[in-house]
């Protein structure tokens, strides 16, 4: 026979019990938490107008369910809401803001029609100005409440009225606009009235233990939880002791956001957004806070507290030798003290060390400014492939679990010092890691070998094999053949393939000093108001995009040149500047400036054919070409291997 292990019964909450209740600023006997693994609010305020609609007409939404916990002396009454977060928020916010979710076309009376005529008669003679069914909803939405303080009451009303329709001859109140008006919010605070329906509550009674399984079987049904929202759950009791104060701040601010945004009291977080307990899940939300902090040319960063940034989740499974489909076993794997909790600081610390090294060779060659961006605001890489570089240069450094350092960790690292930056760029250029599955992550920075029969894990070799010179170029040669057959007819986007390849190609002649002290902007060669009208009598269009027509400017220059091509732009600076601007712009063109002109026909008009633009984007992209072999010290090929 099945041991019983909890019960379930039904009630019935009216409204009003159920947002008081779920109210910070409550002082019933009667409390409602979020727990811990609940998800935050994601419906949209439509969805949860749509709801109350529902409630208004008597359709069935669905049963809540509440935890009770033990009784435990407390004079107030916890309990938490297992499911039925989204529905009990709309609610609890409808009760507070019901004319937000409200429109006029909710009222069935002529009550606003009846206004709307009191109100035209009292103008008389007056012009107004615009609609007075909008002018009342707009009020409504801007009021949001029932309060008189917030413009719920005749005045309040009448004033929103006359600024908007006739706000230098306001109408006076007379004594049939004033009864108007009074049975108009009459009837819209009757209409708001939901306090007196009832809501089916399930009530469980059991072990606090088996909540998260409830909470997942419930979910299994409803909108998909994600595998975060998941560990959330599962993880809300695996108890992680937590020596970095930065990660602790970000659980916080994490839970302050969404006590405070919200208003939603969360069992087990104090005020000021501090957990009785950090659990796995909120340790690895915290830890990936703060390498997008610490680290943001890798991994990015948010300013939303509560954004998921879930490389900590994936970098802790694979330094731990789970694929990514194992993340559920963590916990397994994870170092625990002598009480059962789970240390993960000598992880942390391997883990920051290795994401350090990555951004320290990486950031010579993505850190360059284009277009006086930040850094990282057009990082062209999926936190897939930055996670697998991280990855492979902390297990080729570190044993999991002893935490012992390897031995040739040395020659390890500085083979992944040459070789990560020409596996970035020719993963980029050729797209490997689109659509890419959790499974290479995990080949990426381990390689399976057999031995004696058993299986064991290395570090993987394929981020420590540099390029052949020959295998490169063609990585480059095949992703130029994209480029110049780009069919654009406008100014088009710079896609991120070719953003990437500029910044290595100046990552050597764009120093520091130089973004420091200068504004360069990328932009086109050939002026793309010169080329668009070739390009739209070209049935295929023209490459206007393309890598080899974009180049950095100096701000100043940039800007005089405009529509002139290079050479006309010379012509107009003064005679004697002119050569030191003609050797400043051909510093960063890499090919003489003659070369990227128009030539113009007998009455004067552009006459640049396709073929001599293609010419010139050939010509110049052989020159970047060997900047980027010179950048990432691979030898060029052999000539006629191109």
């Amino acid at each position: 026979m099945a041991i019983r292990v909890g019960s379930t019964r039904v009630e019935s909450w009216l409204v009003s019990k159920l947002a008081a209740a779920f109210s910070d600023a409550y002082e019933g006997k009667t409390k409602l938490k979020m727990p811990l693994f609940q998800r935050g609010v994601v419906w949209s305020p439509a969805k949860q107008a749509e709801l109350v609609r529902s409630l208004k007409m008597g359709f069935p939404v669905g049963s809540l369910l509440f935890y009770k916990p033990p009784i435990n002396g407390n004079e107030i009454e916890i309990n938490l809401l297992i499911d039925g977060l989204q529905r009990t928020t709309a609610i609890r916010d409808y009760t507070q803001r019901p004319l937000a979710f409200m429109k006029l076309s909710d009222l069935e009376t002529n009550v606003p029609a009846e206004l709307a005529e009191a109100y035209v008669r009292a103008a008389d003679h007056r012009e107004l100005h615009g609609d007075i069914g909008e002018v009342i909803e707009n009020w409504m939405t801007a009021t949001e409440t029932l309060e008189a303080g917030d413009g719920f009451d005749v005045y309040g009303l009448l004033k929103v009225l006359n600024a908007t329709l006739c706000p230098d001859d306001p109408v006076p109140l007379d004594d049939d606009l004033a009864d108007a008006i009074r049975l108009f919010l009459r009837a819209l605070k009757d209409e708001c009235d939901i306090s007196g329906i009832d809501v089916p509550v399930l009530f469980y009674e059991g072990a606090a233990s088996d909540l998260p399984d409830i909470f997942e079987r419930i979910n299994a049904t409803g909108t998909k939880l994600s595998k975060y929202e998941i560990f959330a759950a599962s993880w809300v009791n695996q108890n992680v002791t937590i020596a970095n104060e930065r990660v602790s701040e970000a659980i916080r601010k994490r839970y302050y956001a969404l006590m405070a945004t919200k208003n939603i009291s969360i069992n087990g977080v104090k005020a000021d957004g501090t957990p009785e307990q950090m659990s796995l899940f909120d340790y690895l939300f915290g830890l990936g806070k703060v390498l997008a902090d610490e680290y943001p040319l890798l991994f990015g960063a948010s300013d939303d507290p509560t954004t998921m940034e879930s490389v900590a989740f994936a970098l802790a499974t694979i330094c731990h030798r789970l694929p990514l489909s194992q993340m559920h076993r963590l916990p397994e794997v994870i170092d625990r003290d002598s009480d059962g909790k789970l240390v993960p600081s000598a992880f942390e610390a391997a883990l920051l060390e290795s994401s350090q090294f990555v951004s320290d060779v990486l950031s010579p060659f993505i850190g360059l400014k284009l277009n006086s961006e930040s850094a990282t605001s057009a990082s062209v890489h999926t936190d897939l492939q930055i996670s697998s570089m991280v990855a492979r240069a902390f297990c080729g450094k570190y044993v999991p679990g002893t935490w012992e350092i390897r031995e040739g960790d040395t020659a390890d690292r500085e083979a992944l010092r040459r070789c990560l930056p020409q596996h970035y760029l020719a993963d980029v250029l050729q797209q490997n890691w689109r659509g890419s599955g959790d499974s290479r992550l995990f080949q990426m920075a381990w390689d399976v070998i057999e031995q004696q029969e058993q299986r064991v894990l290395a570090p993987a070799k394929h981020y420590v094999r540099p390029f052949e010179s020959d295998e490169f170029d063609r990585v480059l040669e095949q992703w130029f053949g994209d480029q110049i057959r780009l069919s654009q007819r406008s100014r088009a986007y710079v896609t991120a393939s070719a953003r990437a390849f500029l910044k290595y190609i100046y990552s050597d002649v764009v120093t520091i000093n130089a973004e420091n002290k200068e504004t360069f902007e990328l932009d086109h060669i050939f002026p793309v108001s010169r080329l668009v009208g070739p390009a739209k009598a070209d049935e295929d269009g023209w490459p206007i995009s393309a890598v080899a027509n974009l180049a950095l400017f100096d701000w100043q220059t940039n800007r005089e040149k405009s529509k002139l091509d290079l050479l006309q732009y010379l012509a107009k600076v003064e005679e004697s500047a002119r050569p030191k601007k003609r050797q400043a712009i051909e510093k960063y063109l890499f090919v003489k400036v003659d070369t990227a002109t128009i030539p113009l026909d007998s009455v004067g008009d552009d006459a640049l054919t396709r073929e001599a633009y293609l010419d010139f984007l050939r010509l110049r992209y052989d020159s970047m070409k060997e900047l980027a072999f010179a950048a990432l010290g691979i030898e060029l090929p052999a000539k006629g291997h191109s």
